[in-house]
Formats: structure tokens, sequence, C-alpha cells
């Protein structure tokens, strides 16, 4: 894995990149050592990007000594899954329990998504009912 992030005082939010490459099982020596040449050889991922080069140009470059053959590509963007149904199934997971413990004592409670913090806030009620799906 290799990472990096350019900034100047013009452009502060910058430039980030980087690149994972996951070899197969069974990748012998012969393949691991043309990947680590290919990376080596391409120097930083930020140096690339301030010169304009392009993700798959940098892939091409990267891996140079195989046929690369891209099947698909897909625009980069941050999102998460994650809804209400997810948060209920985790809250269900607690147990009946668990549940009334927490309308007893909090009378409800507010879940956040660990990767994107989107709230999720569920009433007495709504937790006695998903308690009752028990």
């Amino acid at each position: 894995m290799h990472w990096g992030c350019w900034w100047t005082p013009t452009c502060p939010s910058g430039r980030r990149g980087g690149y994972l490459i996951q070899l197969l099982p069974g990748a012998d020596d012969a393949v691991i050592n043309k990947v680590e040449r290919g990376v080596r050889k391409s120097g930083y991922v930020t140096e690339h990007f301030a010169q304009g080069v392009t993700p798959l140009a940098l892939v091409q470059e990267i891996l140079s000594e195989f046929e690369v053959e891209v099947l698909e590509t897909v625009p980069v963007a941050y999102r998460c899954d994650c809804s209400r149904e997810r948060v209920s199934r985790a809250l269900i997971s607690l147990g009946r329990q668990e549940l009334e413990d927490i309308v007893r004592e909090q009378g409800g409670c507010t879940l956040s998504c660990q990767f994107c913090g989107k709230e999720y806030a569920f009433s007495g009620d709504e937790l006695r009912q998903l308690a009752s799906q028990l």
C-alpha cells in the first residue's frame, strides 16, 4: 500500500491518492518482484497527480511488466450504506432484556454510525416494538 498527500498554500485541500495492490494466493516470487519493481520505479503518487497523471496511467506504469486489462472503472466516492433498518437489526441483536433495560434506564437511545456519523434516534415505544419481535 502506498499513499500520499500534496499540499500547497494555494491549494490547501491538496491532492491525495494512493494505491493498494493485493496479490492473489499462490503468486510466486517473480510476480512479487515485478510488482515491487513497478512500485519503486513509479515514485510518489502525489507527484504523478500533481503532473496530471490519471489513476489508470499510474496503474499501467506500476504494472508495466504485466498485461493490464481494465474490466471496469468506478468513480471514487465516499459513501456509507448505513440505514435505520440496519441499526434496528443491531438493536434487535442485543436481545429483549437489554432493550427493555435501555427503555427503563434511558427512555430511548440514539446510535451513531461509526463510519459516517449519521445518528439514529429510537424512542422507548420503538425499542419496545423491536423487543416484541423477539
